[in-house]
């Protein structure tokens, strides 16, 4: 691309019978082919909904910011970052008043380097958390006045990644690779329920619903990829794989007498899969796929 520096500015609207919509943005970008090449790219979109016949009031907030470097001619990194936050208050029924409110955040970075045409590396790195409410309130007319009864609902989960890829080109029909993954899910969810509709304010009895759940994958693997010739390249792959998850469940239950339960999950399985595929360029484009693997005591195919 042609080296420079831009940015845009506008905002877009769009209105109907149930809402109107309003999204206002800016961006930045940019590439430098100087000692050091260097791209980058900026964007904010704050949005803005006001309700029309839909009860729907919503304000959120996008952000995304990117950067890659080449320090060298062999090495390149990158950095990738957005947010997103959002507050919306909802009315899904008259009798029904809800809000949903959270903020999302992902990070991500890595390399290529390469240490000679035939022999490269990449590397990449990934953390992402979340933390979300969904507060409701249920009403209802009574003869001594309006009750009502609350609910929390709490989402809080957080993710990890790491990718490693190397491939080395051994000869002019070979081309070997191998990698490695690791990635791990932890996420927390909790539940708070007012027991009975109520009038006035007070202390409420309540029942609590608490689940902590850990998901983590590994995965590495080994591929041969064979140049037949101009038109026909076979793959021949051997992958090994474990996936663990736990999870603890707590209910608390506020009663006379006081209830509680515990409730535990344990999911472990590893698996060794074969995989043999074929591709051949027909020309103009067109490139004909089929994958044969080992699932179990199965073999599955797969054409594209």
């Amino acid at each position: 691309s042609k080296p420079g520096y831009y940015g845009s500015l506008g905002v877009r609207y769009n209105r109907s019978a149930d809402f109107a919509l309003t999204e206002p943005f800016v961006s930045l970008n940019g590439y430098a082919n100087a000692v050091m090449p260097m791209a980058y790219f900026a964007e904010a979109m704050p949005q803005k909904s006001r309700p029309g016949q839909q009860q729907f009031d919503a304000e959120a907030n996008a952000y995304t910011v990117a950067l890659g470097v080449r320090p060298s001619h062999a090495l390149g990194l990158f950095v990738y970052a957005n947010a997103f936050d959002a507050d919306l208050n909802l009315r899904p029924s008259e009798s029904v008043l809800q809000r949903v409110s959270g903020r999302n955040e992902r990070l991500d970075l890595g390399a290529h380097y390469r240490f000679e045409p035939q022999s490269q590396v990449w590397l990449k790195l990934g953390h992402g958390s979340e933390a979300s409410a969904v507060n409701q309130r249920s009403s209802v007319q009574t003869n001594l006045g309006l009750a009502t009864n609350d609910s929390e609902f709490e989402a809080r989960p957080r993710q990890r990644d790491l990718q490693w890829r190397h491939t080395l080109a051994l000869s002019d029909i070979h081309e070997l690779g191998w990698g490695a993954a690791d990635g791990r899910m932890e996420k927390t969810n909790s539940l708070v329920r007012e027991n009975f509709f109520h009038v006035g304010t007070g202390v409420v009895p309540s029942d609590q619903l608490h689940q902590q759940d850990d998901d983590h994958s590994q995965d590495l693997w080994v591929s041969n990829i064979f140049r037949v010739g101009a038109q026909l390249n076979l793959q021949v792959d051997l992958a090994w794989q474990r996936y663990n998850k736990t999870r603890d469940i707590l209910i608390l239950r506020d009663r006379q007498p006081a209830v509680t339960q515990m409730l535990a999950e344990d999911y472990d399985q590893s698996k060794i899969t074969p995989r043999l595929g074929v591709s051949y360029a027909m020309g103009h484009g067109a490139t004909l796929r089929s994958e044969e693997r080992r699932v179990g005591k199965e073999c599955r195919s797969r054409w594209s």
